[in-house]
């Protein structure tokens, strides 16, 4: 599991990849679900809106052993 820990109101540049498919990072309770293509690099821009803890995962079926909302990808802190 990677943490992911970021501070409330500040702009992140989230710099994605994958190697195999298309996935996305969603956080569903910061309206967050970054679509990322294989073999590309894909920036989204970020500014969570609230503090806590949150899941996220990953919000497209890849097709691999994954099932669609597969949880524990990763925790978010926002403080």
């Amino acid at each position: 599991m990677t943490e992911i820990t970021l501070h409330k109101g500040e702009t992140y540049k989230l710099h994605l990849t994958s190697d195999d498919a298309r996935h996305s990072l969603r956080i569903n309770t910061l309206n967050l679900n970054a679509k990322i293509k294989a073999g590309e690099f894909n920036d989204v821009l970020f500014t969570p809106d609230q503090t806590g803890d949150f899941k996220a995962n990953c919000g497209v079926y890849c097709g691999g052993t994954q099932s669609d909302g597969d949880d524990g990808a990763c925790d978010s802190i926002v403080r």
